[in-house]
């Protein structure tokens, strides 16, 4: 859809229809392409909303990565021993 957007002393004045579709306070991304300007929402996540996207991960005993560790080493040690 398009819209009729004006200039202001050096504000842009946009329909009640664009206003409508930003929020208060909301950022705004904006891109030039030749003499194109294009207006995208800039949403955001929380740290909260992000951390909930990912797997759950639970952390494993310290022995356990203790003998990745261990066994990582040794792999590498051995390696070069011969």
């Amino acid at each position: 859809m398009e819209y009729a957007v004006e200039v202001i002393d050096d504000k842009l004045i946009l329909p009640d229809e664009i206003k409508g579709w930003i929020e208060n306070g909301e950022s705004l991304t904006a891109f030039i392409e030749g003499d194109t300007l294009i207006l995208k929402q800039k949403k955001t996540a929380s740290l909260s909303q992000i951390a909930t996207r990912g797997p759950s991960l639970v952390e494993p005993p310290l022995s356990e990565i203790a003998d990745e560790v261990h066994a990582y080493r040794k792999e590498k040690c051995g390696a070069r021993g011969t």
